[in-house]
């Protein structure tokens, strides 16, 4: 038995049948029912919605405001509303708080036509929740009290889970949409706890899990992981002893990719060449020997390909697989003989043609000194050097520039880091649209570039949320004395990036962003990844550790399958993470309520 309320409520005119609501409180609960200072009744109009939805908190906030068409308060149990149709598909919602505003009981009724009776709500305790992951391994502990501290028990708890465009889970959850799916039935709480184990997509990389309990009266957690990044989807593959080296190597690989597909190429020493490439679902390498020595591999593009080449101390470039050979006698930067000692290369930068500025390469020498490279026909040429750069180049992309009569100009940007013996932010300097010609504009730190779509440069940003990834294009400001950074998205990091690397991590056709960063605290490498779609109107993004430290990253599809591999060179190792790989995953179905804990 319960005790109840019955509201009547009537329609726009009054000689229309009326809508009669009963609300039935449970039955007994003396604390409830003295507790109870107010019941606000609601009534969404959707052909769509359904009670399950908002049970489940299917549907936020917001979501339900936009559908919401009349609402009374109650404080005596009588009540009208006004404009309530008579046929459209209706959802109603009593929703009873106590003097302070507290959620305390709340329950659902659905109608089509108000003239077929009572629509009868029964309410249920609102369930205050909390989530902990559990020391079985990925199972989700998940708590569960009414608005008096008491456990709630029999309480049905289910999850939804987010997986990357294209992601399936295992064949016993239940596909919702794309990418998202659940278990075939809820469990239930026993002295008021359930343990779930949310199923993983059958393919390696991140997915996000909200846990689904009914009648929340608290929005949970999104929480969020990788799957399959571990030996399972990973491939270790050495790159050799790296002895100690006469020159230190300033890039030790580079993407090497024409009409034969797509390698990784690879130092591993100043004369051992080694290539990676697909065979089959595995990774395996070839090598060579290089007559003379080498301290870097750059990736020269040239349409859609991307030669390689190796570049020696002194500025000299070999071409590597089945790249144009370079003119005899080329000595890019040291003008027609090899480099004094203290012009060593120190590092070298490739940036890519953007708009209508050429390809080139930025060589640091050991005098402090920069010289570019313009590329034609996948040769460097030497230009003018350019003013010594005081802070290292840390990368180099194609950005969007706005303009005022909103034909937008793709410019070339290089990224310089901070140094040690300087205070001044890192920045990207770019010909722009100001007055000098050339804009130089604040990034902090982990600056990355998207390139498929409308170029973006990706830069760090802090807030009060934290560390977060923004992607942005410049825009003139009125004067055109300076240019300003217009943020497109952004996203939540965990830390601040040391690479960030765009890729096609999953079935769609937005970017997706790899980066890593070092912990705080214990050893190895947190990475993290995010894709171009989102989970419950935020970013998909997931965080992970792998065990050791990574030098590089690089994403590129080598097994000729759409997607990218995540590559990360790792001291003499590289690790290789085939994103497109079908994983075979634990299956834990919970016990239905039905069944029990």
């Amino acid at each position: 038995m319960r005790a109840s309320w019955v509201l009547l409520v009537a329609a726009a005119c009054s000689d229309d049948p009326r809508l009669e609501v009963v609300v039935r409180h449970p039955d007994g609960d003396t604390t409830l029912r003295q507790a109870i200072t107010r019941t606000t009744v609601t009534v969404y109009e959707s052909p769509t919605l359904t009670c399950s939805a908002v049970e489940f908190g299917d549907i936020d906030a917001q979501q339900l405001e936009a559908l919401a068409t009349a609402e009374v308060t109650l404080a005596d149990g009588g009540g009208s509303l006004e404009d309530v149709a008579r046929l459209d598909p209706k959802v109603i919602v009593a929703r009873s708080y106590d003097a302070g505003g507290a959620l305390l009981a709340i329950g659902c009724g659905e109608a089509d036509d108000v003239a077929l009776g009572p629509v009868e709500i029964l309410t249920e305790l609102a369930a205050t929740v909390s989530v902990a992951l559990n020391d079985e391994g990925d199972a989700i502990l998940v708590a569960t009290t009414d608005a008096f501290s008491r456990q709630l028990d029999d309480r049905a708890v289910s999850w939804r889970a987010y997986g990357p465009a294209g992601s399936v889970p295992a064949a016993r959850f239940t596909v919702v949409a794309d990418g998202v799916w659940e278990p075939p039935a809820p469990t239930c709480t026993v002295d008021g706890e359930a343990v779930v184990h949310p199923g993983p997509p059958t393919v390696p990389g991140g997915f996000a899990v909200r846990t689904r309990v009914a009648w929340a009266a608290n929005p949970t957690t999104l929480l969020t992981r990788f799957a399959g990044f571990d030996r399972q989807a990973a491939q270790t593959v050495p790159l050799g002893v790296v002895v100690d080296p006469v020159f230190p190597i300033a890039r030790r690989c580079g993407l090497h990719r024409t009409g034969m597909g797509t390698r990784l190429v690879c130092l591993a020493d100043n004369r051992d060449v080694v290539t990676l490439r697909a065979q089959g679902t595995t990774y395996v390498t070839s090598s060579s020997m290089l007559t003379v020595p080498a301290v870097a591999v750059i990736s020269v593009p040239h349409g859609d390909e991307l030669h390689t080449y190796a570049v020696g101390p002194a500025g000299n470039w070999t071409p590597l697989l089945d790249s144009p050979a370079v003119p005899p006698g080329t000595t890019p930067w040291c003008r027609g003989g090899p480099c004094p000692p203290d012009e060593d290369l120190l590092e070298i930068q490739v940036v890519p043609a953007c708009g209508s500025s050429s390809a080139g390469v930025l060589a640091r020498l050991g005098d402090g000194s920069t010289s570019r490279l313009e590329i034609t026909n996948d040769v460097g040429v030497p230009s003018a050097p350019m003013d010594p750069f005081l802070a290292p180049v840390t990368g180099a992309g194609c950005l969007t520039e706005l303009q005022p009569d909103g034909t937008p100009i793709v410019r070339q940007g290089i990224v310089l880091g901070m140094t040690t013996e300087s205070t001044s932010r890192a920045i990207i300097s770019f010909p722009c649209a100001a007055t000098s010609g050339t804009c130089q504009l604040p990034v902090n730190q982990g600056a990355g570039f998207i390139t498929r779509g409308e170029p973006q440069i990706v830069v760090t940003t802090f807030d009060a949320t934290g560390v977060t990834l923004s992607s942005m294009v410049a825009q003139p400001t009125g004067n055109l004395a300076r240019d300003r950074f217009i943020e497109r998205a952004r996203q939540p990091a965990a830390g601040i990036p040391v690479q960030m690397v765009a890729g096609r991590f999953d079935e769609d056709d937005t970017p997706d962003l790899f980066w890593y960063f070092t912990p705080q605290f214990g050893t190895g490498t947190n990475i993290q990844v995010a894709y171009g779609r989102t989970a419950l109107g935020s970013p998909l993004t997931a965080l992970g550790n792998i065990v050791g430290n990574i030098e590089d990253a690089f994403a590129a599809d080598l097994d000729g399958n759409g997607l990218d591999e995540l590559i990360a060179l790792q001291g003499v190792d590289l690790l290789v993470v085939k994103t497109g790989t079908t994983l075979t995953v634990p299956v834990d179905v919970d016990p239905t309520c039905d069944e029990g804990n």
